[in-house]
């Protein structure tokens, strides 16, 4: 009997006890936090894409997100890949041909880049200082964040961008983006099935292969 009441007491303790350490506040800085810790991100992605005329055209596949680039794996309905690495675009089309093309000369490009690297890699001070940041939490474990263009080089092309995702049991995860086109269109993106691997395979560092 002394036996359990010993096990029984330490658990009491603990349950007492635990409580008076609080889980970490929900916050936007929270998150940034969280998302820079990740090395690499891989998952399955559902994209939409509505024009302006509010014609809409549906697309998935996997993607890879490193610190230093990105791969979109379209599988359907038509394969293809885009890799964006050291500022380079890599496009592969259903045949296998690819085309490999500098975005040096384009500062759209670069800026809307490198500002969509900083949202996955949690780059805080980046992304603050080309948005104005809006962010609620939904409760203890879900959180949105709407982030308006300060830049114009952003504004030109997008008008806002609208993210929401998960913090549960101190991992942040990104499971939806919706891009809003200064044109009146927009793209959004459902992440699904996402790991956080400290180092990628080989054959998913060949994906970003330029030769």
């Amino acid at each position: 009997m002394r036996k359990y009441a010993k096990i029984l007491t330490f658990l009491a303790v603990i349950f007492v006890v635990y409580p008076l350490f609080p889980a970490e506040e929900l916050t936007f800085e929270t998150v940034c936090k969280h998302l820079a810790a990740y090395k690499n991100t891989t998952g399955e992605f559902t994209q939409i894409k509505t024009t302006a005329l509010k014609k809409s055209l549906k697309s998935s596949g996997t993607f890879i997100l490193t610190r230093d680039g990105v791969v979109w794996k379209t599988l359907k309905p038509v394969p293809s890949k885009v890799a964006i690495i050291d500022a380079y675009m890599i496009t592969t089309d259903a045949k296998g041909k690819k085309t490999v093309k500098s975005m040096l000369n384009s500062d759209t490009f670069l800026k809307v880049n490198d500002i969509v690297s900083s949202l996955f890699a949690g780059n805080s001070a980046e992304i603050n200082k080309n948005f104005k940041v809006s962010f609620k939490a939904n409760g203890a474990e879900k959180w949105e964040a709407l982030l308006v263009p300060k830049d114009k080089t952003i504004s030109y092309a997008i008008s806002s961008m609208n993210m929401k995702g998960t913090f549960v049991k101190g991992s942040v995860s990104i499971f939806m983006a919706e891009i809003y086109f200064a044109d009146g269109g927009s793209m959004s993106y459902i992440f699904e099935h996402q790991k956080h691997p400290e180092k990628l395979t080989q054959e998913e560092l060949d994906e970003f292969k330029k030769d």
